[in-house]
């Protein structure tokens, strides 16, 4: 999936971002609405999904952690402050 987008989207980039966006759109419905997937039986991803029934909750409550725990933010670079040094946590 990843190589035919990379493919048929971005080499080369479009000039401009709209551009760029009007690929990844034309890609996206092309993908799931059009492609047959032989994975799921020759059937478009679009023709199998279904909504979930659960329903999606208008806040997220705060998780509640023990007293015992320290609770850290962890910075977009993946770093966290700890006794005034910033260690990093992990990559992906």
């Amino acid at each position: 999936m990843h190589r035919e987008l990379k493919r048929e989207t971005a080499r080369p980039a479009a000039g401009t971002s709209k551009a760029q966006q009007r690929r990844f759109d034309a890609f996206r419905r092309r993908y799931n609405d059009e492609r047959p997937h032989e994975g799921i039986g020759d059937c478009t991803p679009t023709s199998l999904w279904m909504s979930s029934t659960r329903p999606y909750p208008e806040r997220i409550a705060r998780p509640d952690y023990p007293s015992h725990m320290e609770v850290r933010r962890v910075s977009t670079a993946g770093t966290f402050r700890l006794h005034s040094q910033q260690p990093f946590l992990s990559q992906t």
